[in-house]
C-alpha cells in the first residue's frame, strides 16, 4: 500500500515538471517585446495606426509619396505655362492666324468672341490659383494687366482674380483707375464689392463713384449710386450730401443716393 502511495506522488511530480517545461519552451519561442521602445516601428503598425509610410506608392500620382510636392509644383508650373502661352497669342489679335475672324453681318462678334476666349482662359487660371493655393507676383501681375482691357467679361474675371490675392494699395489704384471711364454697369456693380475691402483708400475710392455718379455714364451712374450705402461714413457723408444737391433731382441716380443717404442717417440715429 505504502508502495502505491509512493509511486503515484513520483508520477505527479515527474508531470508537474513536464508542464512547467512546456511553458518555458513556448516563451522562448516568442521574440522579447520592449514595450518603452519607440524603435523599429513595423509596416504592420503602419498599417494599422494610420500613419502614412513617405516611401509607400501613391496610385493616384503613380510615384512615392515623398515626391508628391514635387510632382504638384511641376504640375502647376505645367498648367500655367500653357494658360499663359494661350493668353498670348489671343494678344496677338486681330492680326494672328488663329483669331476669331469677322463676319460682315456681325463686325462686333469676332471682338466678343476673342474677350469670351481671354475670359475663360483667366476664369481657368483663376481655378488654377485655387487649387494649389500659389498667389505671387506673377498671377498679380497677370491681374493688374487684365483688369484694364476694354472688354467688359475680362474685367469681371480680373476682379475675381484680384479678390482671391491679398489687399493692397497699388492693385486697387489700378483697378480705380481702369473704373474712370468706364461705362459697363455689371463690372462697376463687381468692383464696389472687391473696393470694399481697401480702407486704406477711402478719399480715391470718393472721388471715384462722386464723379461717376455726377459725370459718368447713365447705367454707371445709377449703379454706384444705388450701392453706395457700404461706403457711406461720418467722414465723407456731408461729400455726398453736396453731391445730390448737384444731381437732377427726378434722375434715378439722384433718388437712389437720397434714398441711401436717407438710411445711412436712419442707422445712425437707431445706433445713437
Amino acid at each position: 500500500m505504502k508502495h502505491n502511495k509512493l509511486f503515484l506522488a513520483v508520477i505527479l511530480v515527474v508531470s508537474i515538471i513536464a508542464i512547467i517545461y512546456s511553458f518555458d519552451e513556448q516563451s522562448l519561442d516568442e521574440p522579447l517585446k520592449d514595450t518603452n521602445s519607440t524603435d523599429g516601428v513595423t509596416e504592420a503598425n503602419i498599417e494599422s495606426s494610420g500613419v502614412q509610410d513617405p516611401d509607400k506608392y501613391a496610385p493616384e500620382t503613380g510615384l512615392l509619396t515623398g515626391e508628391s510636392s514635387d510632382l504638384k509644383t511641376e504640375q502647376f508650373n505645367t498648367e500655367r505655362s500653357l494658360i499663359n502661352q494661350e493668353l498670348d497669342k489671343l494678344g496677338l489679335c486681330p492680326e494672328a492666324i488663329d483669331c476669331p475672324k469677322k463676319e460682315p453681318d456681325d463686325p462686333r462678334g469676332a471682338s466678343i468672341e476673342l474677350g469670351q476666349q481671354i475670359a475663360n482662359l483667366l476664369n481657368d487660371y483663376l481655378a488654377l490659383l485655387n487649387k494649389h493655393q500659389v498667389f505671387d507676383d506673377d498671377s498679380r501681375n497677370l491681374t493688374l494687366k487684365y483688369l484694364v482691357h476694354p472688354d467688359g467679361h475680362v474685367q469681371e474675371q480680373a476682379i475675381n482674380l484680384l479678390s482671391a490675392h491679398p489687399v493692397d494699395n497699388e492693385s486697387g489704384m489700378v483697378l480705380i483707375n481702369a473704373l474712370k471711364d468706364g461705362y459697363d454697369a455689371p463690372v462697376m456693380r463687381q468692383a464696389m464689392h472687391e473696393l470694399q475691402r481697401y480702407q486704406g483708400l477711402n478719399a480715391e475710392i470718393d472721388a471715384l463713384f462722386q464723379s461717376g455718379m455726377l459725370t459718368g455714364s447713365f447705367y454707371v451712374a445709377r449703379e454706384i449710386a444705388k450701392n453706395i450705402l457700404p461706403f457711406l461714413n461720418a467722414d465723407n457723408i456731408e461729400g455726398y450730401r453736396q453731391l445730390l444737391t448737384s444731381l437732377p433731382p427726378r434722375s434715378k441716380r439722384a433718388r437712389y443716393l437720397k434714398a441711401n443717404i436717407k438710411e445711412f442717417d436712419l442707422r445712425n440715429t437707431q445706433g445713437s
